[in-house]
């Protein structure tokens, strides 16, 4: 969740500090909830949609002169779909699971890893922490 305000569009802005976000009206200079210090955002307010602007004649402006929202505001959307990852070509190494128990494989051995991560599942990473947490203890 982020921690920032942001503009929604030319007459509202988003304080992002509760669950679910709050629209704020862009007249309002500070989040109205007692106890959140957010504050109404300066730079990046969207201009003023217009029927208009869908024309062709309007030409977009040059990417350095629009103004965006900040980056940590809101999440860049993937420009492809997300699908799921193609099967380990023979040339590919396969990094099995790092919890040295890991018994989710063929044959009971270690499975492979899953995609960014050492442990083949959430399961062996929380046995993991579980044991370092145990001989840390000692």
């Amino acid at each position: 969740m982020s921690r920032l305000s942001y503009w929604k569009d030319a007459n509202t802005w988003v304080c992002s500090k509760h669950l679910p976000s709050i629209e704020i009206p862009s007249s309002i200079g500070a989040c109205p909830f007692v106890g959140c210090d957010s504050i109404r955002p300066r730079h990046g307010r969207p201009a003023p949609t217009t029927s208009d602007a869908a024309t062709p004649s309007a030409s977009p402006a040059p990417s350095s002169a629009r103004q965006s929202t900040p980056t940590k505001a809101a999440r860049p959307t993937p420009a492809t779909p997300v699908t799921t990852a193609a099967p380990a070509t023979p040339s590919e190494e396969i990094v099995l699971c790092s919890w040295f128990k890991c018994d989710k494989g063929a044959d009971g051995g270690p499975a492979p890893a899953r995609a960014r991560s050492k442990y083949c599942s959430k399961d062996c990473s929380n046995k993991n922490a579980r044991y370092r947490y145990k001989t840390k203890q000692k």
